[in-house]
């Protein structure tokens, strides 16, 4: 939109561009979830992780467990995850970690859902489970971190707002 910030009579526009690289550091997918892990600690107290059982949030949760950092799986348990669920009981179990586990039946996952996000006229129910796991987390000052984003993701309360950020995707409601 140069052409409307500039008069009318004016054809040519001369203008510089400054780039400032900066030096890539190399390094491996494992090494960069280890240096956001130790950051996350360092900037949020209470943290939370929204273990489903999955590859992405047990990724997340080994990386802390690992390095010795503190984080409180939460467990949501729904009659529609039960499979990946059990891999999420397991691990805990294996690790003889206590999850907090938080409970639905059917009727009040679906209506959790709908609440959450087809009533807000978003197009998929599946993103209220952070909503909702988020809401818990909320309710115990803390912060909630999700397997989503690059490579992990911050959940915080307090309006309704989606930002992109350094550490993948953030919702703030």
């Amino acid at each position: 939109n140069l052409h409307e910030r500039t008069p009318e009579n004016s054809e040519e526009h001369e203008f510089e561009i400054f780039l400032k690289l900066y030096e890539f550091e190399r390094t491996t997918f494992q090494d960069s979830a280890n240096k956001l892990a130790k950051q996350l600690t360092e900037e949020y107290d209470n943290l939370y992780l929204a273990y489903s059982g999955g590859m992405d949030s047990e990724f997340v949760l080994k990386t802390f467990l690992d390095l010795g950092l503190p984080i409180k799986p939460v467990i949501l348990s729904t009659p529609f995850n039960r499979m990946e669920s059990k891999f999420a009981f397991e691990f805990c179990t294996e690790r003889n970690i206590t999850p907090e586990i938080i409970t639905l039946d059917k009727k009040q996952f679906l209506q959790e859902m709908y609440d959450r996000t087809y009533a807000k006229h978003w197009h998929s129910m599946i993103g209220g489970i952070p909503l909702y796991v988020a809401d818990y987390v909320n309710q115990r000052n803390g912060k909630l971190l999700t397997g989503l984003g690059d490579p992990f993701t911050v959940w915080s309360t307090g309006g309704v707002s989606y930002n992109p950020t350094r550490f993948g995707s953030t919702l703030e409601y």
